[in-house]
């Protein structure tokens, strides 16, 4: 069974023990904007935002905490990959016996800032109380270290171990004699497909039922989940075992300086200018061929990156002159894209993009 079946079965069985809360925008202190995301031209990531234990366990003496999450959604041209990632109490900030009954704020990375193509996002997600001694913390370690590199900023380079990683762990936590402690699955779409729409906000999970705690009065204040009549009168919940995650979404990556597949192959160009032209114009096919076809971009992104690179090349060959730019003067991929035109803007004027001729000699 993979984790997610095993979440699902366990959410189903313990329906009644769970109080599970969509959080929008408006009921957070948060000005971003709202509505459903657009498929191609979004991206998202997800968080676990903040953790609460109860001190009702024997946490940290019998059970260890682990908080263990896969999303699976379409990546690129692959229609669906699972990527998973796990977290025990090396890696959960502050999280130790002594901060049980306290607020473990985390803001803990689920995943990378994923483009998003479309289709469904399945979020399987929980708080897992694995039975083991030191020698299973030691390989949770490892684990933790390799699910790390799957949330790096570049996708593409994870996608090869994603599925490898994902049954890996799966493994260990089924393997270790772990229950699950509290959980969510849920799917989501994009906009215009009715029923579960992706969009920013926040999604609470709390071990306790709706005639304990009335959901509508659930509110997020700085990162935080709150309880009370309105979002001004809300107080930190407490005397619950709860989690908070929180869905990002953006329009625009802001880190382009970390597209190495990409920003790498664009320096080399601009460097090869003064000495050797058609070397040059090589790297900078690399470079639009890879933005082009990138998974770790949208694709309204693809075509936008290979023109706007295309483009300021094309600025520079004219300006160098045979002479060189001075260093500081030589543009980067996170350079162009700071001065670029909005993803809005560019979607709102729709320049004509096409990759014959970019490559054009």
């Amino acid at each position: 069974m993979s984790f997610l079946d095993w979440i699902r079965s366990s959410v189903q069985q313990q329906a009644v023990h769970l109080l599970r809360e969509d959080i929008p925008l408006a009921r957070t202190d948060e000005q971003v904007p709202d509505g459903p995301l657009k498929a191609g031209e979004s991206y998202i990531r997800l968080w676990l935002s903040e953790m609460f234990l109860k001190h009702d366990q024997k946490w940290f003496r019998s059970q260890h905490p682990v908080a263990y999450s896969t999303v699976t959604l379409s990546v690129g041209s692959q229609p669906a990959v699972e990527l998973a990632n796990v977290a025990g109490p090396l890696k959960l900030p502050k999280l130790s016996e002594p901060q049980l009954g306290k607020v473990v704020s985390l803001n803990f990375q689920l995943t990378p800032l994923l483009p998003f193509g479309g289709g469904t996002v399945q979020v399987a997600a929980g708080l897992l109380a694995l039975a083991g001694d030191n020698k299973l913390l030691a390989f949770l370690g490892t684990m933790e270290q390799i699910t790390g590199f799957v949330c790096g900023p570049q996708i593409s380079s994870a996608l090869k171990i994603a599925g490898v990683v994902a049954s890996g762990v799966d493994s260990l936590v089924q393997s270790a004699g772990g229950s699950i402690h509290l959980g969510m699955q849920d799917t989501f779409v994009s906009a215009g497909g009715g029923g579960n729409e992706l969009r920013p906000g926040y999604i609470a999970v709390v071990l306790a039922t709706t005639g304990q705690l009335d959901p509508a009065q659930l509110w997020v204040k700085k990162g935080q989940l709150c309880h009370g009549a309105n979002l001004a009168a809300a107080t930190p919940l407490d005397g619950f075992t709860y989690m908070l995650f929180r869905i990002e979404a953006r329009s625009e990556r802001d880190d382009w300086d970390k597209i190495t597949s990409i920003a790498e192959p664009f320096d080399k160009a601009i460097q090869a200018l003064a000495a050797d032209e058609a070397q040059a114009k090589a790297y900078l096919g690399t470079a639009i061929m890879t933005a082009w076809q990138s998974p770790d971009l949208t694709r309204l992104d693809r075509r936008r990156v290979a023109k706007l690179i295309h483009d300021e090349f094309e600025a520079a060959r004219q300006s160098i002159g045979g002479l060189g730019l001075v260093e500081g003067e030589k543009p980067t991929l996170a350079s162009v894209m700071a001065k670029a035109p909005t993803a809005e803007a560019w979607v709102r004027d729709a320049p004509a993009v096409s990759l014959n001729a970019l490559l054009a000699p």
